[in-house]
């Protein structure tokens, strides 16, 4: 008797494993009701500029009413962007998320996604894409060169290590003119300049160099000039002025093949 049973058990098991096996497996062929999603990576509601605002598109396989919020990385709502908005089947969605929760205030820097609930299908999809909240004006902790003397030739460049308080994309400037724009936008990174102004090669000197950070939500850059005097020949990289969200530091730009002997 007790073989019977174990022997039914184990048909049992192994019924139900293939039964879990070929729901799942229809499930991967069915296509997703919400696609297409095209949503912005960051949002800066303080900003007057063209990231003061979210954009999120997404296209429907079936016509219904849908319902778009903004969730937390607890995923907890913070703000309803659309609610029973009909939307018909292949037509893009349109939506605006302004960076605020329900209660009007500016979210909490971090990061959020939209989900989207299908009223008639009866569906929630939580999108993949995610919007990250950026308030706050990135600071230059600090900027340095790798080397003081930069030797004229082919392919020669010094390289210019920076660190800042959050992710930003770095800018050089150069007689306050800007000379180098990161494409990093990592928080500690490096760029190099060749030392060259408008493309052609400056004459042999010392050069001040301002870095100063472009906020990745907001293309202004604050207090990023060149500003102070030269120091003498072969006094290397000084991030000494601090003021405002600009280092500054210099660099002697030498036009032998060795390096002078200061």
């Amino acid at each position: 008797m007790q073989r019977v049973l174990s022997t039914v058990t184990l048909l049992g098991l192994l019924v139900a494993t293939a039964a879990a096996f070929a729901i799942t497996e229809h499930f991967k062929l069915i296509k997703g009701v919400v696609y297409g999603p095209l949503v912005s990576k960051v949002v800066s509601p303080v900003c007057h500029c063209s990231n003061r605002t979210a954009k999120i598109r997404i296209r429907l396989r079936h016509p219904d009413s849908v319902t778009v919020t903004i969730l937390d990385s607890a995923r907890n709502k913070v703000a309803t962007v659309a609610s029973g908005a009909r939307l018909p089947a292949r037509v893009p969605g349109h939506f605006v998320w302004d960076g605020l929760t329900d209660a009007g205030t500016p979210a909490p820097d971090g990061v959020y996604r939209p989900e989207v609930h299908l009223a008639h299908a009866r569906r929630t999809i939580l999108l993949p894409n995610r919007i990250l909240v950026d308030t706050k004006v990135p600071e230059v902790l600090s900027a340095s060169g790798a080397k003081a003397v930069l030797l004229a030739g082919p392919g020669r460049s010094v390289a210019v290590r920076y660190a800042f308080s959050e992710q930003a994309h770095a800018v050089v400037y150069l007689r306050g003119r800007l000379i180098i724009l990161g494409r990093s936008t990592r928080e500690r990174d490096k760029v190099k300049w060749a030392g060259t102004l408008g493309g052609r090669p400056l004459r042999a000197g010392t050069y001040v160099l301002s870095v100063g950070a472009r906020d990745v939500a907001r293309p202004a850059t604050r207090g990023a000039s060149a500003t102070g005097t030269a120091p003498t020949a072969g006094s290397g990289c000084a991030c000494a002025r601090r003021r405002g969200r600009a280092r500054t530091g210099s660099w002697s730009r030498s036009a032998g093949r060795r390096r002078p002997p200061w």
